[in-house]
């Protein structure tokens, strides 16, 4: 079995990555884990892994050092970063290192799933390497381990290239994707789908042709999605480069053709030792045409300032609800600055910004269906919502799909539909749930809603169908359950931020809720996450 060795600072994230997935039935065997960067990299010249796991920002060693450090020692390990800020710098010279992955905390399975499949391809690709001819160069290698599972057989293309008598001695070399716009692809697979593959087959054919005969690049790769062409250029044609060859060959093929292509442009390098850095950068160029409505997307023409925290996200979530159950009219602007809050925070990662959004669809509807503001109907519309949201082309798309939605629901709340009829009393709610780690009592409460003690009493339990001290006990404990799972926090500690001074008081009130007390849960939870 292979090695792995999972790395992250917090404990927590190292016992939930190592149950994230069946690492037994993918040939992995978890030999040891680190706390820090230092830690890690004696491990891993010790144990020489396979596979490392680690977050990108370790005290002590950071993950791109630790990488730097491995190449530098030649060692065949595969590194797969995790984090929890997307900041495309980090992504950038990762990717350009040589690692596999960057997955955003929280880590999916299905992520991890894909990122460990990506490592185990690349095993098999340098095993085939032995397979060809000894004398090889940086071109072969590079066209044999992207093309694994490729149409063409890697020494097709790279005799392709030979027979071109292509002279790349003092050249500047460019990756360029070649793919069909959405709405080619909709259209066509609307149509029928046979003939979207054949509409295909014939483009990229033909944008092959047309850089063989003008000798100016080759096939890297081609699959069912996009065509991967290595341009190699004189330092003089790099300037006009967009405009001769990438922009030429796309409306001449839709004349053609009649069908919209676009294109990914990748960095430029005179280093043939880059080309693999030069695949990946045009490769990001092309997943970045989810939130960019280009024609043709340059990858060092991307530069996103990310202006937002996870704390900004946390605090417009919460004012979202409030706007909701408060009947704020304002609330549809809240949810346009979401969806754009959303993208900053995970531009670049399309499969980030769809888990956010759905994430964010389901805190919410948990939030008002505690407020009597949802109906087992909308859960049902909830389910359609998401799986919209998971099968939208682009950013555009799924922006539209969101806002709709959610247009749709603060309509049917502010009209009173399934919504508390006292707003006095949705006030009430919504600060206990913001506040349930202070003292809270009748009167404070009372005094919120705007009416006399003894009224608010009688008037909560007929809105709520329970009582006020009955609703902030539930809120606590909720608040509790989900801390003593999510965190390492001392039963004393996790007492004081949900509002309780007597840890044994607590101790027993979760003990009436739950069956048992805070550390046995926790330790219920994992036994029961190991066994399955």
């Amino acid at each position: 079995m292979l090695k792995v060795i999972i790395a992250d600072d917090e404990p927590v994230i190292v016992r939930g990555l190592k149950k994230i997935i069946p690492w037994e039935e993918f040939g992995l065997d978890i030999v040891d884990e680190a706390m820090d960067g230092q830690e890690l990299w004696e491990k891993v010249r010790k144990q020489r892994p396979d596979i490392v796991i680690s977050d990108i920002c370790m005290p002590g060693m950071t993950g791109l050092a630790f990488l730097r450090a491995l190449k530098e020692e030649n060692m065949g390990t595969q590194v797969i970063f995790i984090s929890g800020y997307q900041k495309f710098e980090y992504v950038q010279e990762a990717i350009r290192l040589g690692a596999v992955d960057y997955l955003l905390k929280p880590v999916q399975r299905q992520s991890m799933e894909e990122a460990v499949r990506k490592s185990l391809q690349r095993f098999r690709n340098q095993e085939r390497l032995g397979l060809f001819q000894e004398e090889t160069n940086e071109l072969q290698e590079l066209v044999r381990r992207l093309n694994g599972n490729s149409e063409y057989a890697p020494e097709e293309l790279y005799d392709s290239f030979c027979r071109m008598g292509i002279d790349w001695k003092g050249k500047i070399f460019a990756g360029v994707v070649f793919y069909l716009s959405h709405r080619s692809e909709q259209k066509l697979r609307q149509e029928q789908y046979g003939k979207m593959e054949l509409v295909k087959f014939s483009v990229f054919n033909r944008i092959q042709r047309f850089f063989r005969e003008c000798r100016k690049g080759f096939p890297m790769k081609r699959d069912h999605e996009c065509l991967i062409v290595l341009c190699v250029l004189e330092p003089s044609e790099k300037e006009d480069f967009l405009e001769h060859y990438v922009r030429k060959v796309i409306a001449q093929m839709e004349s053609e053709t009649e069908v919209e292509l676009g294109a990914g442009v990748g960095s430029f390098s005179d280093h043939p030792a880059e080309l693999e850095y030069l695949y990946n950068s045009c490769k990001f160029a092309y997943e970045m045409r989810y939130f960019l409505d280009r024609k043709i997307i340059c990858a060092d023409s991307i530069h996103k300032k990310f202006s937002y925290s996870f704390e900004d996200y946390e605090k417009l979530q919460k004012k979202i609800l409030n706007g909701l159950v408060t009947r704020e009219p304002e609330v549809g602007e809240d949810f346009r600055s979401c969806i754009e809050l959303v993208k900053n925070l995970h531009f670049g990662n399309r499969y980030a910004v769809i888990n956010r959004c759905i994430l964010f669809a389901g805190s919410l509807y948990d939030g008002l269906r505690e407020y009597g503001a949802v109906t087992d109907e909308d859960g049902e519309k909830q389910a359609e919502f998401m799986e919209k949201l998971r099968t939208a082309d682009t950013f555009q798309e799924l922006s539209g799909i969101f806002l709709c939605y959610y247009e749709e629901l603060a309509k049917r709340i502010q009209s009173g539909a399934g919504m508390w009829d006292n707003p006095a009393i949705a006030r009430a709610a919504e600060y206990i749930r913001a506040n349930y780690d202070q003292e809270i009592n009748m009167q404070k409460m009372a005094e919120i809603a705007c009416v006399n003690p003894i009224y608010f009493s009688a008037l909560f339990k007929k809105t709520t169908g329970r009582n006020f001290k009955e609703f902030l006990t539930d809120t606590r404990m909720e608040a509790a359950r989900k801390l003593v799972i999510t965190t390492d926090l001392k039963t004393y500690a996790v007492a004081e931020k949900v509002g309780y001074q007597n840890p044994r008081q607590f101790t027993d009130q979760f003990r009436k809720y739950y069956g048992c007390s805070p550390m046995e849960y926790k330790k219920k939870l994992i036994e029961k996450s190991a066994g399955s």
